[in-house]
């Protein structure tokens, strides 16, 4: 899923006439939410370049919802299908992911040096970033349509949200450390080396892999808590 999101990030890259030069391409791609922003959002107009950056971010939240519903049935055990169940479950997983990353990135991002309007974003990002950690899971576990996943995946975090809240501190912690880390060899450099990049792809897949781990094992004990009328779909 890292290499499609690079992949999608770099048809947005060449499609707004930056140069095609690998360590400036990588450069960008690390900090890829301030070049959007400053290339498509700051002075925001309907271009070929923003139809390219649209259609790859809707290609994108399809594939990962095609990638990442096997891989979380795996995650759970050879009894579930290591492929999406249907063309439903692919479309209601893409849903998600659109309306997750308009809240949680793009929102953000738009309204990045608009004083108030900058804050409420963050505050809404926040927000549904909470609230939405369990609804992928619903979706591929329980197999809910979109509308009834978001409200389902509330009331279980609703139900521990106090630990759901420390676990996703600890995951934004995490993210704050690798990002840090990796921005050390990033910044202040003309040329990159190509290890870098794949160590950072590979590093961050390992804790994807954790925080999933962790995510899942922790919504499955909620679910199992949920009364039987909380489970109705």
């Amino acid at each position: 899923m890292l290499v499609v999101n690079t992949l999608a990030f770099a048809a947005t890259y060449a499609s707004t006439g930056a140069p095609l030069a690998w360590s400036k391409f990588l450069a960008a791609d690390f900090d890829r939410w301030t070049f959007i922003h400053d290339h498509l959002l700051v002075d925001f107009a309907i271009s070929p370049a923003l139809g390219a950056s649209l259609a790859a971010g809707l290609i994108s939240c399809a594939l990962a919802a095609m990638i990442r519903a096997p891989f979380m049935r795996a995650v759970a055990g050879p009894h579930y299908p290591l492929a999406p169940r249907s063309w439903g479950e692919v479309y209601n997983l893409a849903g998600l992911y659109v309306l997750s990353s308009l809240l949680v990135k793009v929102f953000p991002v738009a309204a990045f040096g608009h004083g108030v309007l900058e804050q409420f974003a963050s505050i809404v990002a926040l927000i549904a970033a909470v609230l939405l950690i369990f609804t992928d899971y619903v979706i591929i576990y329980e197999q809910l349509p979109l509308h009834q996943a978001l409200k389902r995946g509330v009331r279980l975090v609703g139900r521990r949200w106090a630990a759901v809240l420390l676990i996703f501190v600890i995951i934004q912690f995490v993210w704050f450390g690798f990002y840090a880390l990796y921005s050390l060899y990033y910044e202040g450099t003309q040329r990159i080396f190509f290890l870098l990049p794949i160590s950072k792809i590979l590093f961050e897949a390992v804790l994807i892999l954790f925080i999933d781990l962790v995510l899942i094992y922790f919504y499955e004990g909620v679910r199992s808590a949920a009364p039987l009328k909380d489970r109705s779909r």
